[in-house]
């Protein structure tokens, strides 16, 4: 695909372990500019761990993550999310303490170039009912809107690469089909997004690319119906 031709985002023989037991092994991966990439696998392959590498939370046991260009080993994952780099963990990652408004307005506090109420209204404008909620204890929400407060947060620091950790879990799937429209729409205006999904069908019908990673291995890389395909054996064993 072309827009892979030129990729944002390298993963070149990634390895990581946890203590003696390696958990990823050699992975290469690419992202290009306004693509999505989806990861699929059974539990155990290691796809949570390949994000948190790319996040800078988990260390490299070997080879090299490039962001832009740009070597990235040993930045910090403070200085890769200040690279354009946003990861939206498994769990939603919101404050759950604060009010919808307060968590927006500590994201628009890191927000490149924008103002408070600028980042606010963007947020209103794509997920309404935030603003119907603004002023709700985060903890409070259903956790379809806790997925939209997660997404409206990370999209508030203008990221270059959106990094989606199960999106879908635990929500209904009507709910799940609206956040995968606005993850389209981030794409179409440029945004790169990795997402890893349990669920592969609610993905696939957004994803540019897909990858099958098994027991830390890429074992395929393709289109979405190309890549289907070969789900029921990784998931069963086969």
């Amino acid at each position: 695909m072309s827009r892979a031709a030129q990729p944002l985002v390298e993963l070149r023989g990634v390895r990581a372990a946890y203590g003696p037991i390696e958990v990823l092994r050699g992975v290469d991966l690419t992202l290009g500019a306004g693509e999505v990439l989806a990861v699929l696998g059974p539990n155990g392959a290691g796809k949570t761990t390949l994000l948190n590498v790319l996040a800078g939370l988990h260390p490299l046991a070997g080879g090299d993550v490039i962001l832009a260009g740009r070597r990235v080993n040993a930045a910090s994952a403070t200085a890769r999310a200040r690279a354009g780099l946003c990861l939206i963990p498994e769990g939603r990652g919101v404050f759950p303490n604060l009010t919808v408004r307060e968590n927006l307005r500590m994201a628009a506090g890191i927000a490149r170039g924008r103002r408070r109420a600028a980042v606010e209204e963007a947020a209103y404008d794509r997920f309404p009912k935030l603003r119907d909620r603004r002023r709700q204890l985060a903890g409070t929400l259903s956790g379809g809107e806790q997925q939209m407060l997660a997404l409206a947060r990370g999209l508030a620091t203008d990221p270059a690469v959106l990094v989606l950790d199960e999106l879908s879990m635990g929500l209904a799937p009507l709910v799940v089909e609206q956040l995968y429209g606005q993850v389209a729409g981030m794409a179409r205006a440029g945004v790169s997004v990795l997402v890893v999904e349990q669920f592969a069908r609610v993905v696939m019908g957004v994803a540019d690319r897909a990858a099958l990673l098994v027991q830390g291995r890429v074992a395929a890389v393709g289109l979405p119906g190309e890549i289907e395909s070969k789900l029921s054996s990784a998931y069963l064993g086969g």
